[in-house]
């Protein structure tokens, strides 16, 4: 029987490649081009192309860096701007235009298809430096956790804040679980998904939902809320003593 050769890891592919680099720009880049090149038939070669990508970037003059950040701030910039619009418009009541805006944009930043996990990263949008480390604390993940470019968990919770004005529940609900998976360790949307089940009734979910909240409650108002949140559903089971 033939056997077929074990394939490659990703951390070996990265060390063979790396030994090959000289310190000479011109030589490297163009020499960590043909590497990505070489693996695209590879099963990590989405991986191999970013990390090629980053040691490219790395090896770049100062100049040239501060110009590529000047370039991802003007974006960024924009990206804010469109984000204000959508609040604004929701702030009048024109929540149908606010919908399709924040709609259209969510589209727009998917289909770039930045920021998605592979197989040895994962990407997310923390709010702040805390949470990643509560990430890494709860998760035990071995990827590399990178902080993706696109305030993604912003958008959808901007977009979930428009759907419950429209009282579209279910897609609330939707809409706050994506905001999750980009931010898990965020409390305030985590609270808004729970909400979701409040007002369907779903009291029994809700509940179960709070109790989850606990586990990335790290600031008091946030404690306080998760108490309340039982308080309320014990109240509504009658059960007066655990509600006290």
């Amino acid at each position: 029987m033939k056997l077929i050769p074990r394939r490659k890891k990703f951390t070996t592919i990265m060390q063979e490649i790396t030994s090959g680099l000289t310190g000479d720009l011109t030589h490297d880049v163009t020499y960590l081009q043909e590497q990505a090149q070489k693996y695209q038939r590879n099963r990590y070669s989405r991986e191999i192309s970013q990390e090629c990508g980053r040691l490219i970037y790395e090896m770049l003059p100062e100049k040239l860096k501060k110009e590529f950040a000047a370039m991802v701030d003007q974006d960024s910039q924009a990206f804010d701007a469109e984000l204000e619009e959508v609040r604004f418009q929701l702030f009048k009541g024109e929540n149908n235009r606010a919908l399709k805006k924040i709609q259209r944009l969510i589209a727009r930043c998917e289909a770039t298809g930045m920021s998605k996990d592979d197989q040895v990263s994962e990407y997310f949008d923390f709010k702040e430096v805390f949470e990643e480390i509560l990430y890494h604390q709860i998760s035990q993940s071995e990827k590399e956790i990178r902080v993706a470019q696109i305030k993604y968990a912003e958008m959808y919770l901007l977009s979930g804040g428009l759907l419950f004005e429209m009282k579209r529940y279910a897609a609330v609900a939707e809409a706050l679980e994506e905001a999750m998976q980009w931010n898990p360790t965020n409390a305030q949307i985590a609270f808004e998904h729970a909400e979701t089940f409040k007002v369907r009734g779903m009291l029994k979910e809700y509940s179960n939902a709070t109790r989850k909240i606990f586990k990335i409650a790290f600031r008091p108002n946030d404690l306080a809320r998760c108490y309340r949140n039982l308080g309320y559903y014990y109240v509504e089971q009658e059960d007066w003593q655990t509600a006290a």
